[in-house]
């Protein structure tokens, strides 16, 4: 579902070209190719022996670990859709493979370049206000119940990493963290 947001991001960045896009479904890689570019492949493995330099990761949570250690060891740097991993040891073994191949391993939390936390940040780091003593976030929307049945592996601890706190909260936690 999110990688549409990617599409449109790559589609406006004079920076990247999109080259590949993978879908286990083939329709759907059709369809991201013929709207957002690029050829469409069937398997993540196709991209091996390609010459590019970067994917982003946009699948299921619970594939993220396999699917990036993968491209690490084939050599692509790697922007991967929240959470990286399910637990820490995963996400420490991803970090550790990034750095012994001097690769790029990150993790896309867009809120940080929306217009409002980006003003944020630059008056907290210009202490705007004065120094920053102490914050609370408040996560003031959700996702409802179709949201987690139209895709079986959200809001499963096994699947996703958990629920609302993997899913929604995880951004407003990540801005917290920014901004703090």
């Amino acid at each position: 579902a999110v990688s549409k947001n990617h599409g449109k991001a790559l589609l406006n960045c004079r920076s990247a070209k999109l080259e590949y896009c993978v879908d286990i479904v083939p329709s759907r890689a059709d369809e991201f190719a013929a709207a957002y570019g690029g050829k469409a492949l069937y398997d993540y493995h196709d991209l091996k022996d390609l010459d590019i330099d970067s994917v982003h990761v946009v699948t299921p949570h619970n594939t993220h670990f396999r699917i990036v250690m993968d491209l690490l060891d084939w050599g692509f740097n790697v922007f991967c859709e929240k959470p990286l991993a399910l637990d820490v040891e995963e996400a420490r073994k991803m970090a550790a493979k990034a750095k012994e191949k001097n690769l790029l391993l990150s993790v896309c939390f867009q809120n940080r370049t929306n217009s409002a936390a980006m003003e944020a940040k630059e008056m907290i780091e210009k202490l705007t206000f004065g120094k920053m003593v102490s914050a609370m976030v408040l996560v003031a929307w959700d996702r409802h119940g179709k949201y987690y049945t139209e895709s079986p592996w959200r809001g499963r601890k096994t699947l996703s990493g958990g629920g609302v706190v993997m899913n929604q909260a995880i951004h407003t936690l990540d801005l917290l963290d920014y901004l703090c």
